[in-house]
């Protein structure tokens, strides 16, 4: 594993990353952070445990009591993973900046074909600001509607009629 995944599996844990947070503002010895995440001291231990071997954090010994050791972040396992992150951050700048460019020249191209006017005068993919119902308008005004799910004109009943009087209902 190398160091970025072992970071990267390092910080995975959300208690790891507490301990982190903790360690940002101050080295602390294993006691005050165990106090602090609210987990026994063997617990905490393991977790202290990864830290370390991911290079995360390094424990030293206290200056007043040799016996406790004072865990502290190491600056470069952040430092990898930071120009990781500005690695990862400047791929999608460019395909985010690529992908504004296509669209701008999309949008581009459309205002050139929307000087094409339709025979009535309208431009294409322009409704007028009214829409229409599919199938006939009701040209009596009221709130009848005629039948238009298939958007056909006529009545489906009408069409049956004619196919049987001309004797092509079909055996019906």
């Amino acid at each position: 594993m190398n160091q970025l995944d072992a970071t990267l599996a390092a910080l995975a844990d959300p208690t790891r990353r507490k301990v982190i947070e903790l360690l940002r503002e101050r080295p602390r010895p294993a006691g005050e952070l165990a106090q602090a995440v609210r987990m026994s001291a063997p617990a905490l231990s393991r977790h202290l445990r990864v830290l370390r071997a991911s290079g995360l954090v390094h424990a030293e010994s206290g200056d007043a009591d040799a016996r406790v050791r004072l865990y502290a972040l190491r600056r470069e396992p952040f430092t990898d993973l930071q120009s990781w992150l500005d690695q990862v951050q400047a791929f999608w700048a460019e395909q985010l900046g690529s992908f504004r460019d296509h669209v701008e020249r999309v949008a581009s191209s459309a205002e050139r074909s929307s000087t094409e006017y339709l025979p009535d005068g309208r431009s294409p993919g322009e409704s007028g600001g009214r829409c229409e119902p599919a199938g006939r308008p009701n040209p009596a005004g009221d709130d009848t509607e005629d039948s238009a799910e298939d958007g056909v004109e006529g009545d489906a009943e009408d069409g049956v009629k004619d196919r049987a009087e001309d004797g092509a209902g079909g055996g019906r």
